[in-house]
């Protein structure tokens, strides 16, 4: 219906000027539902404009005034885990006046890294399961949906032993490895 959102979805945007741009609408507020998308290295990761007023009534081009957008942009990556903003991430700008767009912003993806066991000997012979995925700000639980996250890289390094593999390429926001203790 004319009442959906747009859905942006599961997308990378990377090394953009403006990776994406909202604008106001005219005669219905915009709607935009942007989630499960890796946002970064653009100079504007999301760009939400302001409402303007239209040319007065009886002067052409009159319609009446745009009603400023209803983003909701949650659970993206924004290329570091502090989130939109912050001073390694992309950024979320709402443009300011009279009539800003409305901005849901309340969680993120940020990444996270788990190994079981958590401490192996140095005996070349024991291993550990490392487990890298994208959680949700403040819970740090894994969202309903994460499956619709692009295909990512993750790579591993260590100087105390071997990560097999080094390199692991998985969708939905999860990858994993072992690392090998060294003597």
């Amino acid at each position: 219906t004319s009442d959906s959102p747009l859905l942006v979805e599961g997308n990378t945007f990377l090394n953009n000027g403006q990776a994406m741009h909202f604008p106001a609408a005219y005669p219905q507020a915009a709607k935009y539902t942007v989630r499960f998308n890796r946002i970064y290295g653009n100079t504007v990761g999301l760009f939400a404009e302001r409402a303007d007023d239209l040319p007065l009534p009886g002067a052409p081009g009159y319609g009446g005034d745009e009603l400023p957008s209803q983003i909701t942009a949650t659970n993206n990556w924004w290329g570091c885990n502090a989130g939109p903003n912050a001073a390694t991430c992309d950024s979320l700008t709402v443009e300011s006046g009279a009539d800003p767009a409305v901005v849901d912003q309340s969680t993120w993806l940020k990444l996270s890294i788990t190994a079981a066991p958590t401490t192996i000997p140095a005996d070349n012979a024991t291993s550990s399961a490392i487990t890298t995925q994208l959680v949700q700000s403040g819970s740090n639980a894994i969202p309903a949906g994460l499956t619709a996250f692009p295909s990512a890289s993750y790579g591993y390094v260590t100087s105390i032993g071997t990560v097999t593999p080094a390199t692991d390429t998985q969708p939905g926001g999860v990858a994993h490895s072992s690392l090998k203790s060294a003597t």
